[in-house]
């Protein structure tokens, strides 16, 4: 049965980083997004593992994984905004220009694979559940490199038009839980589903201990996204009413910070 906890429920930073730090959850999440099997040279490194400070040249992820098939990352994305795309393309070069390079041997570098699932954002496209970014050549469409690779997964879009048996589908319908009816209607379809059954299972592992959760939650990279979400909503709220100048002093944040959120 899956024990759903209101508060941490599995699009939930934390939660996802515990429950993807998995190596088998992690390696089908990847498949089903990317296509690619993968073999992992080490376990998945995320924030809330004793491996939690392990970086790559001051870009944290909240999921990350070195493979034969090259570098892989995936970040849970609840709200969009417009800093988005600059990150990813930020976090996919860094994935690239971090490698050590001998000799001027370009060939050795390893792909950079980093996926983006964004839980409550429909693509603008309907028909394109889960979108794919490589460079190509601007005149006649022919890729340019394999190097760099980004895949967006756009979670409302995937449920309205895959198959409710792909494994995409599946972990759609999972990142979309919020309720116990969500969480109920999960178990009811999914019970008898070789993955269905192990992400509950793993979901029920991971948030068996709420006080754990909760501390991690205070990590300064959860803390972080956090903060900045509440004071976008603050700003969002009182700006019309309230000059900008005085929200900037009370939030203690720059004038220009303070407009960039008012913007998103």
């Amino acid at each position: 049965m899956l024990e759903l906890k209101t508060d941490f429920i599995p699009c939930h930073d934390v939660v996802f980083s515990l429950m993807f730090e998995d190596s088998e959850l992690f390696k089908e999440l990847v498949k089903s997004v990317t296509g690619k099997d993968i073999e992992l040279i080490d376990e998945p490194f995320s924030q809330v593992s004793k491996r939690e400070r392990v970086t790559l040249s001051s870009i944290r992820f909240d999921l990350f994984a070195k493979t034969t098939q090259g570098v892989f990352s995936i970040d849970m994305q609840r709200r969009v905004d417009d800093n988005l795309v600059n990150r990813i393309i930020f976090y996919a070069c860094r994935m690239i220009s971090s490698q050590d390079v001998s000799r001027m041997q370009y060939s050795s570098v390893l792909p950079a694979n980093v996926s983006f699932i964004m839980s409550e954002k429909e693509s603008s496209e309907n028909k394109n559940a889960v979108r794919y970014v490589k460079t190509a050549y601007t005149d006649t469409g022919e890729p340019f490199s394999d190097l760099l690779n980004i895949a967006l997964v756009y979670v409302p879009t995937v449920l309205k038009t895959t198959p409710p048996d792909s494994a995409i589908h599946i972990f759609s319908e999972f990142f979309s839980i919020k309720e116990i009816n969500d969480a109920e209607n999960f178990e009811n379809k999914y019970k008898n589903n070789d993955l269905g059954v192990k992400l509950m299972e793993r979901y029920n592992t991971v948030v068996f201990n709420e006080e754990a959760l909760k501390a991690f939650a205070k990590e300064p990279y959860f803390t972080d996204k956090y903060t900045e979400e509440r004071n976008k909503e603050i700003i969002r709220e009182l700006s019309p009413i309230v000059p900008l100048e005085k929200l900037a002093s009370a939030l203690k944040l720059s004038l220009s910070e303070v407009k960039r959120l008012a913007e998103l």
